[in-house]
């Protein structure tokens, strides 16, 4: 992976992430996150973003969500 810190994008990629899939073959499944690296390294894009771990939200940060519903669906899902 490459990390241009002058970037204007950032990627977040990470096992945390990579686990936080649906199943049944969803679109958002376990392989979407090394297929995106997969093209953004084909076309040559990997280079022009910075790369980031993921981290795991606090509590009160994921209650300003807009849509309280939303809340905890997925609680655990997804750390560093």
């Amino acid at each position: 992976m490459s990390i241009a810190n002058d970037s204007r994008v950032c990627v977040y990629l990470g096992e945390g992430l990579a686990r936080y899939a649906f199943p049944g073959g969803h679109p958002f499944g376990g392989g979407r996150m090394e297929a995106f690296w997969d093209e953004m390294m084909r076309n040559g894009l990997d280079g022009s973003v910075t790369v980031r771990a993921p981290v795991m939200a606090a509590q009160e940060v994921i209650e300003r969500f807009p849509y309280p519903c939303a809340c905890g669906a997925r609680q655990g899902d997804v750390g560093a």
